[in-house]
């Protein structure tokens, strides 16, 4: 359980930590500049800093309820390198913010397109799971794999014999269920010729196919 969720732990704790840094830039300010609460008016570059804190705190339940909701039903690395890159935007929001007013727009930019992704992310995984366990539709699990092609051993005379592949398709259905629909069956096909045989042109065996189908 815990190896689900560590990752969006310690980026929740990293946001909560910036989020103190803030908080402690604000009260610096405070002193610097003679500003008792509740007052928050007073210089320019205490005020952009002022703003800058609440900004940053007023999104930040935002973030901490999409990071979670993405990195539990979508992809706990995606949302955590997501939640990252939005933690560091937000920093150079507050720096810029707190150096001119102009310098906050593009990590601002960034930042909800950010969390836009963090959505995307969580409404398809919610879509899934109701979809999965509702509706016994799996959107998400649908898997083509293809295993490695054996080489036959050299024949006589220097030939090679023509290997054989095996191609699997799979795609699962819901587990509730129990059942698959014939669109959601796995099947494996076998495909083998033997070598000619020696002194003979073009004497080929036309190939064997063995079909399997079954649930898995």
């Amino acid at each position: 359980m815990l190896e689900q969720i560590h990752l969006l732990a310690a980026v929740t704790v990293l946001g909560v930590l910036e989020q103190a840094y803030f908080f402690l830039q604000v009260i610096h300010a405070r002193r610097k500049f003679g500003i008792s609460p509740p007052n928050i008016s007073g210089p320019p570059e205490f005020e952009r800093i002022f703003r800058a804190q609440v900004n940053s705190s007023e999104y930040f339940p935002i973030f901490v309820a999409l990071l979670w909701q993405a990195g539990l039903f979508f992809h706990q690395g995606l949302a955590a390198a997501l939640g990252l890159l939005y933690l560091y935007s937000r920093y150079c929001y507050f720096m810029g913010y707190r150096a001119s007013s102009s310098d906050r727009l593009t990590p601002i930019y960034f930042s909800t397109g950010v969390l836009w992704v963090l959505i995307a992310a969580a409404t398809l995984g919610l879509l899934h799971f109701f979809l999965s366990h509702y509706v016994g539709l799996n959107v998400l699990q649908a898997h083509l794999t293809v295993l490695p092609i054996p080489v036959e051993p050299a024949g006589p005379q220097g030939q090679h014999s023509v290997p054989s592949c095996s191609i699997w398709l799979m795609a699962e259905s819901s587990p509730k269920q129990g059942e698959f629909l014939e669109n959601r069956t796995w099947r494996s096909k076998h495909f083998s010729a033997p070598a000619s045989s020696p002194g003979t042109v073009g004497s080929v065996q036309p190939p064997t196919v063995h079909s399997q189908e079954g649930n898995f």
